[in-house]
């Protein structure tokens, strides 16, 4: 739930910035749900450690994706790597949309048929 209220609130500022919704979802899915198995209190993290009966501290330095993944994701922001601005023609698209997938699914069905004619 905490990952679609993020994503919901973060929404707007993606937009007006110029970013493409797809670095929001880049951005949620780098950040809180490969981490979730680290923070002790989280469903993710409470079974992990309870499945390897030790603490979570204690299989951190092993789950190096868990904690690495954010930090190139940060490091892909400050250098500007595959962070893609939104088309002109696209920008109504993109924002509070964005979570409404008929509007995205019929705008591609319609680029589809006007490929195809």
């Amino acid at each position: 739930m905490s990952i679609v209220v993020t994503a919901r609130m973060y929404a707007q500022a993606f937009k007006d910035r110029g970013l493409h919704a797809k670095n929001l979802s880049r951005a949620v899915e780098d950040s809180a749900t490969v981490t979730a198995n680290l923070v002790p209190w989280n469903s993710g993290g409470s079974y992990q450690a309870s499945v390897l009966g030790v603490a979570t501290l204690a299989y951190l330095p092993f789950a190096f994706f868990c904690w690495l993944s954010p930090i190139i994701t940060l490091l892909f922001g400050v250098f500007n790597i595959n962070i893609t601005k939104i088309d002109p023609k696209d920008q109504r698209r993109f924002g509070d949309e964005a979570f409404e997938d008929n509007d995205i699914v019929e705008s591609e069905v319609e680029q589809d048929q006007q490929i195809k004619s």
